[in-house]
């Protein structure tokens, strides 16, 4: 009986983690560094190294003492595809031109753990992408059907530049607090 609910158990959060990972989006990254990612984006309540400044600043204080540097990159490669509801046309990004891309989403970060504090700083990509539709497609139409002949092209990337500290306040119990400034571009 209790093997049975173990498999039950494990099937449920198996089925589980794979639909989380079915719902991510291309303007959103899954994860940040390569534990939280490698995890499909858990992070907040274990050590995740530098990048625990984006989502629990206290997991700073699970390190060990001394510095730690995390250099990383997210490789973009964007393919979406537009249907018109009203005409039923449709058309692919990859059809037209590199879409601007591969993009490189930079992931660069710095902490110190003391005896008792820890601190950091960094800039993570969030996300992003580029896409070309070129000049012929419904989307490069005017109102009324004119075809104005302009290339339609779209590119949006979000940067997070978090600053974050973390202060054990006794061995069981440890805050922390970040400020967050995102770019977009």
């Amino acid at each position: 009986m209790i093997l049975n609910k173990k498999y039950a158990i494990g099937s449920l959060l198996f089925t589980v983690s794979f639909n989380a990972l079915a719902t991510s989006d291309v303007f959103r990254f899954v994860g940040h560094g390569p534990i939280s990612a490698g995890m499909g984006g858990a992070a907040t309540a274990f050590d995740v190294g530098v990048a625990g400044i984006m989502t629990n600043p206290a997991t700073l204080s699970l390190a060990k003492s001394g510095s730690q540097v995390h250099v990383g990159m997210d490789a973009v490669f964007a393919d979406i595809s537009v249907k018109n509801t009203a005409t039923g046309e449709g058309i692919d990004s990859q059809d037209h031109s590199n879409n601007r891309g591969p993009y490189v989403a930079p992931q660069l970060a710095y902490m110190y753990r003391g005896e008792r504090f820890a601190f950091g700083a960094g800039a993570f990509a969030r996300g992003g992408v580029g896409t070309e539709y070129g000049k012929n497609s419904f989307l490069s139409r005017a109102t009324g059907g004119l075809n104005t002949g302009l290339e339609v092209s779209s590119r949006l990337m979000t940067l997070n530049i978090p600053v974050a500290a973390s202060f054990d306040v006794n061995e069981r119990l440890t805050i922390g607090a970040a400020v967050d400034a995102v770019c977009k571009a």
